[in-house]
């Protein structure tokens, strides 16, 4: 999803988290009509949600990165038996998915705010994938880490989709999107102006125009073959 920032971006990651509710429309997750479920029916339906404010909406800072691991998760088994916390298995998990996602820190109970940028954006997608998504959104996934995180995020991203997730990557870096996107959407002023369905040969200066307003689609050609309930391309 590209666009200029505030045209809509944040709100429509929010209301497809649920984190906000949509005035009109619906939202299907799979079989499931997910508006107005709130964030706890969205991640059951199996929505993850990768935040643009990693420190103000993704992670508690004054809590160790063991219990941001498991927040989303921490009364179900095997890291709760019968509503009682297991401290070992948290700890367990944890360490699993330090080392499967690189996360630098000599220890689980480390607070997340002790962490760097990359790698607490690495906890945060560490929590969100592991969780096995049918559709991950992530917003601005790589503001802010460094060159080696950024692969990182774009090797998991990418590994997500090939396992079968549907990934809607929002981002202001069209370079980024261009060369992850297998489908692209403009935004401008909360509308959808642009679809491309092929980004082969796609530009950074076409896909400008769109942004800028001065290019957009018709809207037989922004909900082609959507409208007839065709399967859209990952």
């Amino acid at each position: 999803m590209a666009g200029i920032e505030g045209n809509g971006q944040s709100e429509l990651a929010e209301i497809l988290a649920g984190l906000r509710s949509p005035t009109s429309g619906t939202i299907h997750v799979g079989g499931t009509v997910t508006a107005g479920l709130g964030v706890v029916g969205h991640r059951r339906a199996g929505v993850g949600y990768v935040p643009e404010d990693r420190l103000r909406n993704g992670a508690a800072l004054d809590e160790s990165i063991a219990d941001n691991l498991v927040v989303d998760r921490h009364d179900r088994p095997p890291l709760a038996r019968r509503g009682v916390l297991r401290p070992k298995a948290v700890r367990a998990h944890a360490e699993q998915l330090i080392d499967q996602y690189a996360i630098r820190t000599p220890d689980p109970s480390v607070p997340m705010r002790a962490l760097s940028g990359g790698n607490m954006q690495k906890v945060i997608v560490a929590r969100e994938l592991s969780a096995g998504p049918r559709l991950l959104i992530a917003s601005q996934v790589t503001r802010g880490v460094d060159v080696g995180a950024m692969r990182f995020m774009y090797e998991r991203l990418v590994a997500a989709r090939d396992n079968g997730a549907a990934v809607l990557l929002i981002s202001a870096d069209l370079t980024e999107l261009l060369a992850l996107s297998d489908r692209l959407l403009v935004l401008k002023d909360g509308l959808l102006v642009g679809r491309f369905d092929d980004t082969t040969g796609l530009t950074e200066k076409h896909v400008g125009l769109y942004m800028l307003g001065v290019e957009h689609h018709d809207d037989e050609h922004l909900t082609a073959g959507l409208a007839a309930g065709e399967e859209p391309t990952p």
